[in-house]
């Protein structure tokens, strides 16, 4: 299964009035799940082990790559787990977590949230263009993922994402979900998802954006 390869679009809302604390970035892990089309279709096994160091670069090669941003502002939790694959033809195939919740964000399971937003899960399979968001605290999710160019999109409608464990250095959780095919209206079942992300760092500006200074050789 194959998303294309150079962007998952994304939309900033203007940033408002809140002050957003510094963000925490993770730049390497796992994601994995399988999916499963009802009653029959699309089916396969989605995985991306591996790290990225600068997000202009998301997702890497070979194996691909799995990262994390959590950042507060103005009291509420922003968390983001992508992970992606490069395929050969360029095109991308990615997958999104994005939990929006008082600060801060606890080990528990969190339902899907289509009316608030704040819990939502997206896989675009064979997309154009993956480009994570620079500051999640003024981060559409609905806009983001409506902007991918990719010729098929899962979207959460049911289920639920859990954090198992969250602390200085490493996020690990799970999820389940019943997800919809944008292209056909149809289920699609992701039962088995997990992911696992670590080692965080501190990133001033409260986005994504200076991410990459902090690792140039």
């Amino acid at each position: 299964m194959r998303l294309a390869a150079s962007a998952l679009g994304l939309a900033l809302l203007l940033a408002g009035t809140a002050q957003a604390d510094p963000a925490t970035f993770y730049p390497g892990g796992t994601m994995s799940f399988t999916y499963r089309k009802i009653p029959f279709g699309l089916n396969g096994t989605f995985r991306s082990d591996g790290s990225v160091t600068d997000p202009s670069g998301f997702p890497a090669g070979g194996s691909g790559a799995t990262t994390a941003a959590y950042a507060e502002a103005g009291g509420m939790a922003y968390l983001l787990v992508a992970g992606g694959m490069l395929n050969a033809d360029r095109s991308v195939d990615a997958a999104a977590l994005f939990l929006r919740l008082p600060a801060p964000i606890l080990p528990g399971t969190y339902a899907i949230d289509l009316a608030n937003h704040s819990a939502l899960f997206a896989f675009v399979d064979d997309a154009t263009a993956v480009v994570l968001p620079t500051d999640l605290t003024t981060t559409d999710f609905d806009t983001w993922v409506n902007a991918i160019q990719a010729p098929h999109k899962l979207l959460s409608a049911v289920g639920s994402i859990t954090i198992a464990q969250v602390d200085g250095g490493s996020l690990q959780g799970m999820f389940s979900l019943t997800t919809t095919d944008l292209a056909t209206g149809l289920p699609v079942l992701v039962p088995n998802g997990i992911f696992s992300v670590g080692t965080a760092t501190s990133v001033e500006s409260g986005s994504w954006g200076g991410i990459k200074a902090l690792y140039r050789d």
